[in-house]
């Protein structure tokens, strides 16, 4: 099983990472949940010397609540773990406009029983 999405990383001083995840629930016969996160991370010591810890820049957390079988998104919400600057979180009202739009990828009726 492969375990890593990337080759194997240069011989060169790596300078930060940004992480996706996204992990998708059943909540109920007509509620799908995605859970989502993005992390940036700076090297150990990179920035505070001696430090053995990698350091947070960003971490979102974001869950889209979705109707099924419409694949309609009724509800979107956003968390800000870390980030660097106050105005990092302003971004989480613009999800709200996700709300209304379609995941599917085929226009038409909506997949699943009827």
């Amino acid at each position: 099983m492969v375990t890593d999405m990337l080759p194997p990383d240069p011989d060169y001083p790596a300078l930060h990472t940004r992480n996706y995840e996204v992990r998708a629930f059943r909540k109920d016969e007509r509620t799908l949940i995605l859970r989502s996160a993005v992390k940036d991370l700076k090297p150990a010591g990179l920035y505070v010397p001696g430090d053995t810890e990698p350091l947070a820049i960003h971490h979102m957390i974001v869950d889209v609540t979705i109707a099924f079988p419409e694949l309609e998104i009724t509800a979107a919400e956003v968390v800000f773990e870390t980030h660097p600057h106050s105005t990092c979180p302003t971004i989480t009202e613009h999800y709200k406009k996700l709300v209304g739009l379609s995941i599917s990828r085929m226009p038409g009726p909506p997949l699943g029983p009827s």
